[in-house]
């Protein structure tokens, strides 16, 4: 293909996205990916409850996953001796009625046993600051090219990237009480922080 049949076939997409409203048109300066966001403040230590408030959206979890494990690699991120009994969960965080971010939470089930679907249905801090208290998190977060299950949840294409976050939570007594992974629906997540000079 030549570069002017790329070029054309490039301007006839840019036609079709204008149509479909997925570009937006800003005046003296170009065009834009519309997007309809939830930026998140990485500096920020809030739940998907809290974040949520900030969008004119209904929030709400469902719970597509729930299980007692033992593995020694979650053994390990949680710097344990020996396996210890996990709860697995995985939950599926809507807005309105698209998933927006897939979060899959490992808790000792010595420190929560007395942990539910229901519970987890709710705001997970809620339930463990009824224990602890939550010091900080450890959050890492890198592009990646999300499995088949996950494209199908987000309705993206094997092409198009996500952020993948790993989160590890402390207590004030500097006990990990939480190991995390999220995967960020593209459509609706963008990220800022605040760099200090």
């Amino acid at each position: 293909m030549t570069f002017l049949g790329s070029l054309l076939i490039a301007i006839l997409a840019l036609i079709f996205d204008f149509i479909l409203g997925l570009l937006e048109k800003r005046l003296g300066s170009g065009n834009y990916v519309k997007r309809t966001s939830l930026n998140i403040n990485l500096n920020e230590q809030l739940s998907f409850s809290e974040k949520s408030h900030f969008s004119d959206k209904t929030s709400r979890t469902e719970v597509i996953e729930f299980e007692k494990i033992y593995n020694s690699k979650i053994s390990k991120i949680f710097n344990l001796d020996k396996d210890k009994e996990f709860f697995k969960i995985k939950r599926l965080r809507y807005l309105d009625e698209e998933v927006v971010n897939i979060e899959i939470t490992y808790l000792l089930c010595e420190m929560f046993p007395d942990i539910s679907i229901e519970i987890m249905e709710k705001s997970k801090y809620d339930y463990v600051e009824n224990f602890i208290t939550i010091k900080e998190s450890f959050n890492k977060i890198i592009p990646i090219i999300p499995d088949m299950d996950t494209q199908k949840i987000f309705h993206i294409d094997s092409n198009t990237p996500i952020f993948y976050k790993t989160s590890l939570g402390l207590t004030t007594k500097n006990i990990i009480f939480e190991y995390s992974e999220l995967y960020f629906n593209p459509k609706i997540y963008e990220f800022s922080f605040i760099s200090k000079r």
